[in-house]
């Protein structure tokens, strides 16, 4: 339905959630999977921003926006917030690893790193879209990648991933998004003002929400309406 509101629609905000959960877009007697790009794309005149409470594999929404823009429609505005964490390679190989490791107990986790890049959110490892321009970002990823080989490879026995490729293959996903990048809090406070109809959406149901779901069965996120403020960054009035 997201994607009907949204042309109508002068803003679509994802505010929670990562490229887990596909959704399919009906445009122009043509069906289109997105998996982070917000559902408003295909209308050229909204604008669509991936919210703070979102969780970001760059590498893949470089792929997922090109084949957006690649389709041959006429498409909208895309806005990254600078407080989106980013999921990195050693997030999807800890996800896998894990659900592995839970044996007849796994949870259905669907191995793109969502997950750990929450768990490094929380535990404030993690690195945000904002971090990367800045001069000690080459520093503080070398640290992480460091610290989560020594996890994998004491934890589950797996080989250490190669740092500078981690580092080479995200610069280049970044210089390819980098004027996308926003404070979305201050964007979207702006664009209410302003009077411009915005419309949030989520990425799972609210039974998937990590606190009032069917735990531990559930997301890494809160998925449900009253998470809309705290993953965008707006007033809750």
């Amino acid at each position: 339905m997201t994607d009907v509101f949204g042309q109508t629609s002068d803003v679509v905000v994802r505010f929670a959630g990562g490229d887990n959960a596909g959704h399919l877009i009906k445009f122009n007697e043509k069906k289109y999977k997105v998996t982070i790009v917000p559902s408003g794309i295909f209308n050229p005149k909204t604008i669509n921003v991936i919210g703070n409470g979102c969780v970001v594999n760059l590498e893949n929404l470089v792929k997922e926006f090109n084949t957006v823009k690649d389709s041959g429609e006429k498409i909208g505005k895309l806005l990254i917030s600078n407080r989106a964490q980013l999921i990195l390679p050693y997030h999807s190989v800890i996800d896998a690893a894990q659900e592995e490791a839970r044996g007849d107990a796994k949870i259905g986790t669907t191995k793109r790193g969502v997950g750990p890049a929450y768990q490094d959110k929380a535990a404030r490892l993690g690195l945000r879209v904002g971090d990367i321009p800045l001069s000690n970002f080459k520093d503080k990823l070398k640290s992480n990648v460091d610290y989560q080989n020594k996890f994998l490879d004491k934890m589950f026995g797996k080989p250490p991933l190669d740092f500078e490729e981690i580092y080479k293959n995200l610069m280049n996903a970044y210089e390819e998004i980098k004027d996308h990048v926003v404070d979305c809090g201050l964007f979207l406070e702006s664009a209410i003002k302003e009077g411009k109809n915005v419309l949030f959406e989520g990425a799972q149901g609210a039974l998937l929400d990590i606190d009032h779901g069917t735990y531990p069965f559930v997301t890494s996120s809160n998925c449900s309406a009253n998470n809309v403020s705290i993953g965008t960054g707006i007033s809750s009035k």
